[in-house]
């Protein structure tokens, strides 16, 4: 039996902005706190983008989240690759 793929699970969301690849933000959990060298990258490219196309939707762009001082994210994953023990199937909607 193969293993269920991302891109099939109930609780994954493509990421529509990746064109050409199968990316996307695994949901079934809350967003993951990110360590100190993410935050730091984040913090940088964040203000590169910030300062390429200023909006307020810059954080919401890549999915983060920041509250006092901190970072979370959800993870990433690749729809056609990756796969793990939570997978749900999207309910198959029944025609008449």
């Amino acid at each position: 039996m193969g293993k269920h793929r991302c891109k099939d699970c109930f609780f994954w969301e493509r990421d529509e902005r990746e064109h050409g690849t199968a990316t996307g933000d695994c949901r079934r959990h809350a967003p993951q706190a990110a360590n100190n060298t993410d935050r730091v990258l984040v913090q940088y490219l964040s203000q590169m983008a910030w300062d390429a196309a200023p909006n307020d939707a810059v954080a919401s762009d890549y999915n983060l989240h920041e509250n006092n001082g901190g970072i979370s994210r959800w993870p990433v994953t690749i729809g056609d690759l990756d796969w793990c023990g939570d997978f749900e199937p999207v309910p198959r909607i029944s025609t008449f």
